[in-house]
């Protein structure tokens, strides 16, 4: 017999297709009593841009040269390597000396244009955005004191909304401005070119006779927004990425989460109530985070809430470990804790993190590629148990990495740390010689009491709680579709926590804590219960992720079967007492005990006792 010809012929009383629907059903109440993240269908966020070509090979015939020459190479660039190039303004008389190259522009926009400068002898250094003739928005900026010396614009719907010059280190400043062009841009380029200290033309440059000085350049960029982002290079094409966003649902609105990469949908999402006991949860540059031989850049980064909050941890020059940590927690102790954060890859691909007790005696640390997300086999210090660590891909590079752990039987306190590393440890911590520039981007932390990582809760200058997710059907709208003589519940649902927790999945319906269908992860299997009585004990760890599962009963004779996963169906028998009067999806009862955290696709219900064979083809 086919799988297919398995399948029940009866159509299901009950069908709640999360996963399609993207919606409730009208007759199931739901309510949270916080806000909550998730993500859906389609929303993302501009990520990573520049609109130049070949933004740091000023030498290419990408960019045309005025009055200047271009020595290729000739100095260590901020990102180390020796891709600097030398601007040397020549001699001519009573002219402009720069570079420029044309980028896609749009009419009344914001633009954010970039270089990276260092004096030789030259001393100044400017940027002009330019439109037609006569319209530009410029500034003109002192790289010997590191100060902007002059800005302005002209022409119609021209001007400068923000200018700003900041060191990265051995000379090098990043010269940044901020413009809005107006609507006359048919001839539209970035220039970036030497002064004498005089202002800017109606041209878009200085005008002066040049003596052979030189200046330093490196990584041009420009991007269609009104704040400047970490430099990302191009070479023969621009690039602008986007980042899958996460959102956030007010409290009482229930979420359909999606993977935020592969874009499925995931279905209806329930999570039990967490509390992120981290404080500035994505600031890192506040004095809460402590750090050592590191520093942050604040919101350099586009990060997965869509904004521009994305930090920087930055290694010192120093040959020993580089990271940063918030400081003795308060925890419960010989409680299993979860600490997980957004990482992306900088300079530095690899990171790792740890979660120590408050004295740092005892720990677990384990160490991650950004690359690829592999993390390592992770090693532990003192008395810390149950370890176990994970890393999600969230789009565009982000990962969320966890780390869980009891870190000791103990303590009261604990330390989240977050390391800039060279490869993926397995043992010591990740030490080595920094270069006083390089690093990992970084962004929402969370410590949370429990064996795995729930959705981000965002905190400023206190913890947060999430409320539990709570469905439930009542009344008529249970009776309407429920057989008390008999009848078979279906559900597909994606879990959150590994088959050893003793969670409830509560996808069946319950009237108090005895009277009650519901499956729970016990060891390395999972049991179906009825009035609190084992009655199908599942196969090998068929809830640990994505588990299909099928239950049936006949009041009648008092018996039950179950499977899951295709797997063979198990047999037993109970004792029932009373009619059930309510479905709670994801918990255990209305009051939201042993809450399920994961996501629903598709819970069914149908009138009847399906076979054995039809048992296993729905859940195949």
């Amino acid at each position: 017999m086919s799988l297919a010809s398995s399948f029940p012929a009866i159509r299901p009383a009950l069908l709640l297709d999360f996963a399609n629907a993207k919606t409730l059903d009208p007759r199931v109440t739901f309510t949270r009593a916080s806000s909550a993240v998730y993500y859906d269908d389609d929303t993302m966020a501009k990520a990573e841009e520049n609109l130049l070509l070949q933004s740091q090979d000023f030498d290419n015939a990408a960019w045309f040269k005025l009055n200047s020459t271009i020595t290729a190479n000739t100095a260590v660039a901020p990102d180390g390597t020796t891709t600097a190039e030398t601007l040397n303004e020549g001699t001519t008389a009573a002219v402009g000396h720069y570079i420029n190259t044309s980028f896609a522009i749009s009419a009344n926009t914001t633009y954010a244009a970039s270089v990276f400068a260092k004096n030789v002898d030259g001393q100044y250094v400017y940027i002009t955005v330019r439109g037609a003739s006569g319209n530009i928005a410029y500034a003109v900026f002192d790289i010997s004191a590191g100060t902007v010396s002059t800005s302005a614009a002209l022409g119609t719907g021209f001007s400068v909304t923000s200018t700003s010059i900041t060191s990265v280190g051995s000379g090098w400043y990043r010269c940044v401005l901020v413009a809005q062009v107006g609507a006359n841009i048919s001839s539209n380029n970035i220039q970036i070119g030497m002064s004498d200290g005089s202002a800017v033309s109606g041209s878009g440059f200085p005008v002066y006779t040049g003596t052979n000085r030189t200046i330093q350049l490196w990584g041009a960029q420009v991007e269609q927004r009104s704040a400047v982002t970490a430099y990302t290079p191009t070479t023969t094409a621009p690039i602008t990425n986007y980042v899958p966003v996460l959102l956030t649902a007010a409290s009482g609105v229930p979420r359909f989460d999606r993977n935020p990469v592969t874009r499925e949908s995931l279905g209806l999402l329930i999570e039990e109530s967490r509390t992120n006991l981290l404080t500035r949860s994505d600031d890192f540059g506040n004095a809460t985070w402590l750090k050592v031989r590191s520093s942050i850049t604040s919101n350099t980064l586009v990060a997965p809430d869509g904004a521009l909050t994305g930090d920087k941890l930055v290694e010192d020059t120093t040959s020993n470990s580089h990271y940063l940590y918030f400081n003795e927690v308060t925890i419960a102790a010989n409680t299993a804790h979860t600490f997980s954060v957004y990482l992306k890859a900088g300079e530095r691909a690899f990171a790792a993190i740890e979660l120590s007790n408050g004295s740092g005696t005892s720990s677990a640390c384990v160490g991650v590629n950004l690359t690829t997300g592999a993390v390592g086999t992770g090693f532990a210090r003192g008395t810390a148990s149950s370890i176990s660590a994970t890393s999600t891909s969230v789009g565009n590079g982000w990962w969320r990495v966890s780390i869980t752990c009891v870190v000791d039987n103990s303590s009261t306190t604990a330390d989240c740390i977050i390391y800039s590393a060279t490869s993926v440890i397995s043992s010591g911590f990740p030490g080595y010689t920094g270069d006083g520039y390089s690093g990992i981007f970084i962004w929402g932390a969370q410590l949370e009491a429990g064996s795995f990582a729930t959705s981000y809760i965002q905190t400023v200058a206190s913890q947060v709680t999430r409320s539990t997710d709570q469905a439930s059907m009542t009344g008529t709208n249970f009776s309407s579709w429920y057989n008390n003589a008999e009848g078979t519940f279906y559900a597909n649902f994606v879990t959150s926590w590994s088959a050893a927790l003793p969670y409830t999945v509560g996808v069946l319906g319950a009237n108090s804590a005895n009277e009650r269908i519901n499956y729970i992860p016990a060891g390395s299997s999972g049991i179906s219960s009825f009035d609190g009585t084992t009655v199908r004990s599942l196969t090998s760890s068929v809830l640990n992720i994505n588990a299909r599962v099928a239950t049936s009963l006949i009041a009648a004779t008092n018996q039950v079967s179950g499977t899951s996963n295709g797997a063979s169906v198990n047999t037993g028998s109970f004792s029932k007492t009373g009619v059930l009067s309510v479905f709670n999806i994801g918990n255990l009862s209305t009051s939201g005990g042993n809450a399920f955290s994961g996501t629903f696709k598709k819970i069914a219900y149908y009138p009847q006792r399906l076979t054995n064979a039809q048992l296993q083809a729905l859940t195949a």
